[in-house]
């Protein structure tokens, strides 16, 4: 397979009408991606609002054909000229007359090539310029029953394409279908397609929407911290309150609320620097309403602060509670785990990885099913693996089709220092006889390729290392790598190929078999728990032997992440939750105060679930009120939760 950018199914008909849009900065994704900024529809309109026809097009006089069975010839340009109740330049490509429709065919030579209709120039700048398209169509390919009415809407002054929406169709059925702008324009053309074809379009309409208030304008917002959104716009002449709406990419509406006359609020809601958001700010006053002002983007937030973890709580043979103090403007936090194991048998199979890549995003579509994050330079390329600790000076992540995940591995730079390599953390490979295993699958781009899997030393020199040859088919790997050292690292790289290479491999498995009585610590998995969390059940066997450390990190967006805490060590001695005594210390709950007997006279510190410190001192008694709530108590190097 090559390794590219899947293209949209444009034809060269098509590309033509966008090329003369977009000029050099045409691409057929920019195209596609033109579809991301529609204007918000409303399920209904204010009762005192204005529609004025612009465009009506009901193709009466193409009386040629009918439904299931259109005329045999294309229409012309000169058909185009008198066949049309609104009068202009006319652009019907592929396009048959159908008994009073037009029917959008297709053709195939060396590409798909679907027909169209492209209304003439039409001035929709009117009123607070907004406008609305709406058609009634129906989807008639049996071998695409799925298909979507695809509308793009070009402002033919700047030539530039200004939003565009596809929108479902029922095989075999009619459906009506709209589309809103806004941003009035003096001309207005509205291109309407399937991407397969076989489309009937029955009437077309455009209307400009006059509301009895003006949108706001001016609409903004910003975070003031990870949870809270401050939203402003200006006031609008008229207005006695007004209704503002934080809703995500997918649509789903996190945060609603009506204000009164005034031009702020703050909306409440957990936000992430990953996701495009939209506000929109709707003007009131008693059943009249304007089409909402809007902001979209995605929120820059303020320098993640940095979380503290706690000792660790539940400790049991199933796992351990970690826990951790809030962070300011974290999104989510991240649990980086190391696991200490010893074995008790020869042959302890101890797993240094075993990554099939399932935080690569998904988001892919029919027209680009390749999602590509390139990743250069030391550092953040954890954030899309299982484990941390793991890294590249030159790789690529990609989803295939939004279903297959994988790691690329290039060369393109080995001539600039950049091997393109797969890099492990620092390890003790000296134990197990000094040999790492290596399972998985990959294939290559372009032509087969060797592979090289080595260790490398502190000084980055490789010392020993082994080969193995990947095709274009696909091949299972199958890998044994000798010679390991104490503080090494493990890397994978192409080594020999024709040219520019490319390897994906969509999982790979690394481990070690220890002999028995040898001591083996990696980087364990990673676990991501929810900005609003400050404890986490990590469930994973725990042998009296083992030791765990973990050590959190909050984050807003994978490029603002907060400092990594010092690691906390976990241990089947560790006191429990469950634990009412430990060294002459104890703790218990009396009304609504937590009591602590403390003889040693330790230190003793208090945390509310959300991190907030509660009290910290050190005297041989200490009693606190506090509201009801889970609460964990740290007296020295041992911890206790407790509940009021």
């Amino acid at each position: 397979m090559k390794f590219k950018n899947a293209e949209p199914a444009l034809s060269s008909k098509q590309k033509e009408v966008f090329k003369s849009f977009m000029g050099n900065s045409y691409t057929n994704a920019a195209a596609i991606a033109a579809t991301k900024v529609q204007a918000k529809a409303q399920a209904q309109l204010p009762p005192g609002i204005k529609i004025e026809s612009v465009l009506s097009e009901d193709f009466s006089k193409w009386t040629e054909g009918k439904v299931g069975e259109p005329a045999a010839e294309y229409v012309t340009d000169e058909f185009a000229a008198t066949a049309m109740d609104y009068p202009g330049e006319w652009t019907l490509w592929h396009v048959n007359q159908a008994g009073g429709t037009a029917f959008c065919n297709f053709e195939r030579t060396d590409e798909d090539d679907p027909g169209y209709v492209k209304t003439p120039a039409i001035d929709v700048s009117g009123g607070q310029g907004v406008y609305r398209i709406t058609c009634r169509a129906m989807n008639a390919n049996p071998n695409a029953q799925d298909q979507l009415l695809q509308g793009f809407f070009l402002d033919e002054t700047v030539s530039q394409i200004r939003f565009a929406s596809a929108q479902p169709l029922v095989y075999n059925e009619w459906t009506e279908c709209e589309w809103i702008g806004t941003g009035g324009l003096k001309e207005l053309s509205c291109m309407l397609f399937g991407w397969k074809g076989l489309v009937y379009i029955d009437w077309i309409k455009v209307d400009q929407l006059i509301y009895p208030l003006d949108s706001p304008a001016d609409v903004n917002a910003f975070l003031s911290n990870a949870t809270k959104i401050d939203v402003t716009w200006g006031k609008v002449d008229g207005a006695t309150g007004y209704k503002v709406e934080l809703v995500d990419d997918e649509g789903n509406t996190l945060a609603s609320e009506e204000t009164g006359d005034t031009d702020a609020t703050t909306l409440s809601a957990r936000v992430d620097g990953e996701t495009t958001y939209r506000v929109y700010v709707t003007a009131l006053n008693g059943e009249d309403y304007s089409y909402p002002g809007g902001w979209f983007g995605e929120f820059e937030a303020g320098e993640v602060g940095a979380a503290t973890a706690l000792a660790a709580t539940d400790i049991t043979e199933n796992g351990f509670t970690a826990n951790w103090t809030a962070a300011d403007f974290a999104a989510n936090y991240r649990i980086l785990t190391r696991y200490t194991h010893t074995a008790e048998t020869d042959g302890e199979e101890y797993v240094l990885l075993d990554e099939y890549f399932k935080n690569v995003p998904a988001e892919a579509n029919e027209y680009n099913p390749l999602q590509f994050i390139p990743l250069m330079g030391m550092g953040g390329f954890d954030m899309y693996m299982s484990r941390h600790g793991w890294d590249t000076d030159a790789a690529v992540m990609m989803n295939m089709g939004g279903v297959m995940p994988g790691l690329i591995l290039m060369n393109m730079y080995a001539s600039a220092g950049l091997k393109g390599q797969l890099i492990s953390p620092v390890g003790d490979f000296s134990v197990g006889n000094g040999t790492v295993y290596l399972k998985g699958m990959g294939l290559t781009g372009a032509d087969d390729a060797i592979i090289t899997f080595g260790f490398v030393d502190s000084k980055g020199e490789m010392y020993a290392s082994t080969e193995f040859e990947l095709s274009t088919e696909g091949d299972m790997i199958d890998a044994e790598l000798t010679g390991g050292k104490a503080d090494s690292r493990l890397v994978m790289y192409i080594s020999d190929a024709a040219g520019e290479e490319m390897a994906f491999f969509p999982n790979l498995n690394m481990t070690m078999k220890l002999n028995a009585g040898e001591t083996m610590s990696f980087t364990y998995d990673t676990y991501v728990a929810d900005g609003e969390d400050t404890s986490m059940k990590i469930e994973t066997p725990f042998a009296q032997n083992d030791k765990y450390e973990y050590a959190v990190q909050g984050y807003f967006s994978k490029d603002n992440l907060g400092k990594i805490s010092d690691f906390v060590t976990v241990t089947r001695g560790t006191v429990s939750i469950d634990s009412a005594i430990a060294s002459g210390a104890s703790v218990s709950v009396d009304g609504n105060a937590v009591t602590v007997v403390n003889p040693g006279c330790e230190t003793v510190a208090i945390y509310s679930v959300d991190g907030c410190k509660k009290y910290d001192g050190a005297s041989e008694s200490v009693s606190v009120a506090l509201e009801k709530g889970i609460y964990v108590v740290c007296v020295g190097d041992r911890t206790f939760k407790v509940a009021l």
